[in-house]
């Protein structure tokens, strides 16, 4: 995949007495005080040759200021891992590649400080992705046995991402040392399958504004670590058993898979059946059509990197790239036609019926009314005739990136925006409607959209679930009992909302609000959740950290089986008796639910 930032690499020969290395670490600082107090004490006071920035650098108000300003004043190498906020603001990925990065590599004498951070950014994947991976087997084929690897993440390793085993075990086939993270609750010492890792919690000054830095001083024969009322020295001499670290893989019967296929490239783009065949674009930009065999028809180059879901209409496959290329392909992999934007993509393509009456320049040879509309990151919203390309309209209300998450009913368009707030806009126009949230400071970003009638259905960040009115824009009822998370969906027959929360799914009254059900999972949700899906006889699937399981309505949920470790960002209903799954690391699979559900 294509890096849609320049990437931040380090190479350094320090010329260091006796190959000894002073490293200062901070975990998510508070830089709303005592900014110059921090800065002269790292500058004039610290031993420290290298400083390094962990977990969260916006703070609640999301402003790059704050670091902006602490970099210019700080005399010292700084490295920056930022945490899965910061990663998934848009806008402020765009506005400082250099800062909001996702990797970091700097060799100091026979140290190798390496940080990798999981999260996909505009995706909220918490996920090492199938880049990082390449990227890591190349920085460590690089690396003799002899160096030192000291490890960095934003967040403590084993609750970064659901792939971390696959991660650390790679990066411990070389010599690894110490693994270094933020975001902890507590600053500790523990020990993880025999290697040695330093979580640190948050870090603010005191009263006084003094401030107590981590520094570990790193020697030929120990690691020494300071942290406050911390002290913890590591004789590398002595030798530490080590674990086996076990991955676990997908489990799956023989019997229920018709095929099983990895793309070469990570998947964040749902596939999507039509005409009995199967079509997927991977984040590298290359569409493939495959038969319910999984045998490859054809494949399509977009020459650009995919986050949104294609689509089809008119029988015309439709794709945009992250860098703004919108594209039209027939059913066969041949381009019909392009047009490029000066804006970056952040939303799928949403296909609508349009019923405005704006005369267009160019005139249409068919009787069509498709039209396709989408995000930018500028907080734009466009619509598109399909058959020609050109603009009915655009909607710029919106100043912050819009969210994946466009929905249509009764010629009205909701989305979210980085700004917090949902959105309603004319389809047939553009126009403004109304723009909503229960109060300052909630945030409705990247929430699903579920639409019931003439209520529309968003989360929080602080899990609240909304009904909202539709059609004024009014609150209908909210529920505040649970921390829900974003992923909400809807039942077969209409009635119900379903959410999570870390241990539970719920359903709730569409009418009221009220809790129908609630039902205790059989593990908690770590990283991912995918909201029940309708199949066939009133049931269920639903999907959970890279478990696929199937509820039958009412008490009875029963696990079908795992894909692994990794985000399922797809499941789709080939027939009554065949289903596709897909996740993010680019796996298909076609399996046979008659093989699966007894």
């Amino acid at each position: 995949m294509k890096r849609l930032f320049p990437m931040l690499i380090l190479l350094s020969a320090y010329a260091l007495s006796a190959q000894s290395l002073n490293v200062a670490v901070i975990s998510s600082p508070d830089l709303s005080s005592g900014l110059d107090s921090l800065t002269n004490y790292i500058n004039y006071k610290s031993d420290a040759d290298i400083v390094i920035l962990l977990g969260d650098l916006t703070g609640e108000d999301q402003s790059v200021n704050k670091i902006k300003t602490f970099l210019n004043k700080v005399n010292k190498e700084t490295l920056i891992l930022p945490s899965a906020d910061n990663l998934s603001k848009l806008n402020a990925l765009l506005e400082m590649p250099e800062i909001f990065n996702d990797r970091f590599d700097l060799k100091a004498a026979d140290f190798f400080l390496l940080g990798v951070s999981p999260i996909i950014p505009f995706k909220n994947y918490r996920h090492f992705s199938g880049e990082i991976f390449n990227w890591l087997n190349e920085t460590l084929d690089t690396i003799s046995l002899s160096d030192e690897i000291y490890l960095f993440l934003p967040e403590p390793i084993n609750n970064t991402a659901d792939n971390w085993k696959e991660t650390m075990k790679l990066i411990a086939s070389k010599n690894l040392k110490l693994i270094v993270c933020g975001n902890s609750p507590q600053t500790e010492l523990t020990n993880l399958y025999g290697y040695p890792a330093l979580n640190l919690e948050n870090f603010k000054p005191d009263k006084s504004n003094k401030w107590e830095i981590t520094e570990i001083r790193i020697t030929a024969d120990s690691i020494i670590i300071r942290s406050g009322k911390l002290l913890e020295v590591i004789d590398k001499r002595i030798e530490v058993s080590k674990e086996e670290i076990e991955i676990d893989t997908d489990n799956l019967p023989d019997s229920a898979i018709v095929f099983k296929t990895r793309l070469e490239n990570d998947l964040y783009s749902r596939p999507f059946f039509f005409n009995n065949k199967i079509f997927a674009a991977d984040a590298a930009g290359i569409l493939t059509c495959r038969d319910t065999t999984g045998e490859i028809l054809w494949d399509y180059d977009l020459n650009g990197d995919v986050y949104g879901s294609i689509t089809i209409a008119d029988r015309t496959l439709n794709a945009v790239t992250f860098q703004g290329d919108l594209q039209s392909i027939s059913l066969t992999g041949e381009q019909i036609q392009s047009i490029g934007f000066n804006e970056y993509v952040t939303t799928s393509l949403l296909p609508i019926e349009y019923s405005g009456d704006k005369e267009l320049m160019i005139p249409k040879v068919t009787n069509s009314k498709k039209a396709l509309v989408f995000g930018t990151n500028e907080g734009k919203v466009y619509c598109y005739d399909l058959e020609t390309l050109q603009e009915y309209w655009v909607n710029d209300i919106s100043k912050e990136a819009i969210n994946d998450n466009l929905i249509l009913r009764e010629n009205k368009i909701f989305y979210t925006s980085d700004d917090g707030f949902l959105y309603c806009i004319d389809a047939r126009t553009g126009l403004f409607i109304w723009r909503w949230k229960y109060r300052k400071g909630d945030n409705l970003s990247a929430s699903d959209l579920v639409i019931s009638s003439k209520s529309i259905f968003v989360v929080s960040d602080n899990g609240q679930l909304f009904c909202i009115d539709y059609l004024l824009g009014k609150l209908n009822w909210y529920r505040d009992r649970y921390k829900l998370r974003k992923e909400i969906s809807l039942s077969g027959d209409g009635k119900y909302i379903f959410s999570f929360d870390e241990e539970n799914l719920y359903a709730f009254a569409v009418h009221n609000g009220n809790t129908i059900k609630e039902i205790k999972l059989d593990q908690k949700i770590r990283f991912h959740a995918f909201p029940p899906l309708a199949i066939k006889d009133n049931r269920y699937l639903l999907a959970v950290d890279g478990i696929v399981y199937l509820w039958n309505g009412d008490k009875n949920i029963e696990r079908l089986l795992s894909v692994g470790n990794s985000p399922i960002i797809g499941v789709l209903p080939l027939s009554d008796s065949n289903l596709l799954i897909a996740t993010a690391d680019g796996a298909i699979y076609n399996l046979n639910l008659n093989k699966l559900v007894k």
